[in-house]
Parts: structure tokens; sequence; C-alpha cells
């Protein structure tokens, strides 16, 4: 009889995945470690399960950023400028003192965004999502968003008490979401051109809240807004002018 040996391959696996790092915070901690986004980090999962806790270290990198947890975390660096997506998939995430944050912002139903207004706030990416965005802080505060915030679906509070939002990209707006704007002001910036800004539904209950556009007297454009895509009834208090920030 003769023995038949075949040779096999050999099988190997080969996997795409990365690792990845999670930082889960106790209720008030304050954690300075600073962290990059990009591989093997990335996703860089973010977690606070109840409570509150702050993120005073940097984050840096081309990763994306998972925020989880019931609880409240706060970004504090000014040196935050990573450039992944950022989704808040639970809980609250605050923002604050920076001018520098790049990173696109996804908010499910079950996740807010907050603008810490205490000082500016430049978000250079747009906002999207089901969830809802607010702005703290004082009434000196300015948020400005300069990303395409079109695909943004929720709500966008500016209490009163609050300071200014500043839209900046033509598709800064959003014909989909709600805008309660109880703040100071809200304008268009119209220093790069002619901006439709589209509100789904405006309400407010401030008498004395201010929509307009940021004038430049040496390069004129026109700031517009279109209101009501969402077709409901809502009420505004405040007044439109010229310029909201005079």
């Amino acid at each position: 009889m003769k023995a038949t040996i075949r040779a096999l391959a050999a099988l190997v696996f080969v996997s795409n995945l990365s690792a990845q790092l999670t930082v889960t915070y106790s209720d008030g901690e304050v954690n300075a470690s600073a962290y990059n986004t990009s591989p093997p980090n990335d996703p860089l999962t973010l977690s606070v399960p109840v409570g509150s806790a702050e993120q005073t270290g940097q984050i840096t990198g081309s990763g994306d950023v998972i925020k989880t947890g019931e609880g409240i975390l706060g970004l504090s660096s000014p040196g935050t400028n990573y450039t992944g997506t950022t989704t808040i998939a639970e809980g609250t995430l605050v923002i604050a003192n920076t001018i520098f944050f790049d990173s696109p912002i996804d908010i499910t139903a079950a996740g807010q965004l907050v603008l810490d207004g205490s000082g500016a706030v430049v978000l250079h990416k747009g906002i999207s999502g089901a969830g809802s965005v607010g702005v703290s802080g004082g009434p000196a505060g300015v948020a400005y968003l300069r990303g395409d915030n079109s695909g943004f679906t929720g709500t966008f509070t500016l209490p009163q008490g609050s300071g200014t939002v500043v839209w900046i990209h033509e598709n800064g707006g959003s014909a989909t979401a709600r805008w309660d704007l109880s703040g100071a002001a809200a304008s268009i910036s119209t220093t790069t051109g002619d901006h439709t800004v589209k509100l789904g539904a405006l309400s407010g209950s401030n008498p004395d809240t201010v929509l307009g556009g940021v004038a430049d007297p040496g390069v004129p454009h026109t700031a517009i807004f279109e209101i009501g895509a969402l077709d409901t009834d809502t009420t505004f208090a405040g007044r439109f002018v010229d310029n909201a920030l005079a």
C-alpha cells in the first residue's frame, strides 16, 4: 500500500483591527495625563459612568474619540486638537478653553455637547446627530461654529444669561434642527461672502436677544436667515438687527 502525503498550506489570519485605549474616570477626578489618539490608541474611549470628571491633559492625534457613560466629562486643555471624529455616545461632553478644536462631533440621541462660554470656544468642524448642544458661561463668552452643521438634527440652546454664538460656515445652521436662542446674540459672519443660515425652528424667551450679521465695512456682504423648515409653531421674543455685535 502506498501512503500519500499532502502538504497543507499554512492558514494565516490577518486582522486589520487596531488596539484601542479606554480611560475610565471616577466622580470628581481631574486627569492631567496627555493622550494621543493615533494608532494603536484609535479609538480613544473616555468613560464617565457617574458624576463628573475633567480632562486637563491635552489630547492630540489623528484618531477618534468616543465619550461613553452617563456622567459629565470636561475637556479643558487649550492644547487639545485631535482631528478624528468625536462621538458622544452617552452623557455630556463639555468643551472649554480652546480655539483649536478640529474634530467633527457626532452626538447620539443619548448625548449632549456643552460649549463652555466662559471664554471663546471655536469648533472648526461640523456638528451632526440627534443629540443636544448647549452653551454655558456668562454673557461675555463666544462660541464660534466654523463647520458644516447641516447634518445636525437635535436642539441647540443658547440660554438666557449666556453670550454669543457666531455662524461662520455657509452651512453653519441646520434646517433640520431646533434653535432656542435666548442669550446675548446670535450672528452670521459675512466676512467671507454672503451667507444664509438655515434654522429649522427658532424660539427664544429673551426680548434682549439680537440676531443679525457681523458688520465688515470694508467688505459688505449679506446675512440671510432661512427659518421654519420643520414647520412647527414657535415664538422668538428677540429681534433682528443689521449688526448683532454692535
